[in-house]
């Protein structure tokens, strides 16, 4: 290869890696957030806080007026239901902040390594991506090949959310966003909300606001609950697993697409590293910026 394919070669997979590491930023940011400010993240995705007394809660307006009874919601429950999400919320945000870190490491490698060209980084940039790309392959074999266990952990933690889904709620829940914009109700139907102790000791006829059918008169609130005089709730009949997996099939096209461009793109930063690495002199780390 001539000097001046090494210089192309060299200065293209420096802007690669330099965008690698921007995104990596980008990601560590966004899981640092998520562990560190539970005020705007985990405080909205969970709800109210629960009482500092585990032993005790507040009750909402219309159970001080007596007109709902909650026999199987008491604050002990809040508040390890609360603990459980919080603890997933956290877990997330490590794995986030692992990825995050790992990427900019990689991106961190590669400029380095392909703008000085040291070899031993380009070398330990493209284990890395090798790493990634077989990860990432296992991954999507895992997933499809245990889809069934998938769908039944959505069901049971959706049943979670619905049955702590809280009567004053104000803020909208992920679920609040799913079903809206999903245009379904519940995991496997409407019905799966009747498990909801506000609902199943209401006098009234209450239902998720998200789920109500836009297409029917009346107005659409964005989260809560809902209270109507008859008695078949005014929700989609559909419920989100149904409408995800169609969404899913109807576009798999685009999903393998954008897998397979993520994988063309790390193959061809192996492929540049490789041609580099074989085409630079052996590793001169007086090259290397000191600090």
């Amino acid at each position: 290869m001539g000097k001046g394919c090494v210089a192309v070669t060299k200065y293209f997979l420096f802007l690669f890696n330099l965008l690698f590491f921007v995104f990596g930023a980008l990601i560590l940011g966004f899981g640092l957030w998520v562990l560190l400010d539970n005020k705007s993240f985990i405080a909205v995705l969970q709800g109210p806080a629960a009482p500092n007394n585990p032993n005790s809660y507040s009750p909402s307006p219309a159970v001080l007026k007596g007109t709902m009874s909650f026999p199987s919601l008491n604050g002990k429950f809040h508040g390890n239901h609360r603990k459980e999400s919080s603890d997933t919320v956290k877990v997330a945000s490590y794995i986030l902040i692992g990825v995050g870190s790992l990427t900019m490491a990689m991106g961190f490698f590669g400029c380095i390594g392909s703008i000085y060209e040291v070899r031993c980084l380009l070398g330990l940039y493209f284990t890395c991506l090798l790493l990634i790309l077989v990860a990432q392959i296992t991954a999507g074999v895992l997933i499809y090949f245990q889809r069934d266990r998938l769908a039944y952990e959505m069901d049971s933690i959706i049943k979670t959310v619905i049955i702590t889904y809280p009567n004053n709620r104000t803020t909208e829940h992920p679920l609040d966003y799913i079903q809206r914009t999903m245009k379904c109700c519940g995991f496997t139907g409407p019905g799966n909300w009747s498990e909801n102790p506000v609902i199943k000791n209401s006098t009234k006829v209450q239902y998720s606001c998200s789920c109500r059918n836009t297409s029917l008169p009346g107005e659409v609130e964005l989260a809560g609950l809902c209270t109507t005089l008859s008695p078949d709730p005014p929700v989609y009949e559909t419920g989100c697993k149904t409408t995800i997996e169609t969404w899913l099939k109807d576009n798999l096209g685009v999903i393998l697409g954008i897998c397979a461009a993520v994988a063309v793109v790390e193959l061809l930063g192996m492929i540049l590293s490789m041609c580099l690495c074989k085409n630079v002199g052996q590793e001169d780390y007086s090259k290397v910026p000191k600090y």
